[in-house]
């Protein structure tokens, strides 16, 4: 018979990792000096990061009256906190 805590174990193996690229977005968007620039290479580097905050600035939320291509132009728009939050739903949702 299994306890809880071998259940829980077990279960927590099956959660999928923290993307890598999450994780070196959220300790550069923790600094205070952080540069929209580096923020942008680093999403640029993963294309899954890329097309969510593409997605985003693009929504009809920004009310952009034309699309938005340049990930570093997406970052400035949308900001580096809202930034952060696209960043921590895509990598937890996964």
């Amino acid at each position: 018979m299994q306890t809880p805590k071998s259940i829980v174990l077990e279960e927590l193996s099956n959660v999928p990792p923290f993307p890598p690229v999450a994780v070196r977005l959220l300790a550069l968007l923790a600094s205070p000096t952080v540069e929209v620039k580096e923020v942008a290479e680093l999403i640029a580097s993963d294309a899954t990061f890329t097309a969510r905050l593409l997605q985003c600035v693009n929504s009809y939320e920004f009310g952009l009256t034309s699309p938005v291509s340049n990930i570093q132009q997406a970052v400035g728009l949308v900001g580096l906190d809202r930034t952060r939050q696209v960043i921590l739903a895509h990598a937890t949702a996964a």
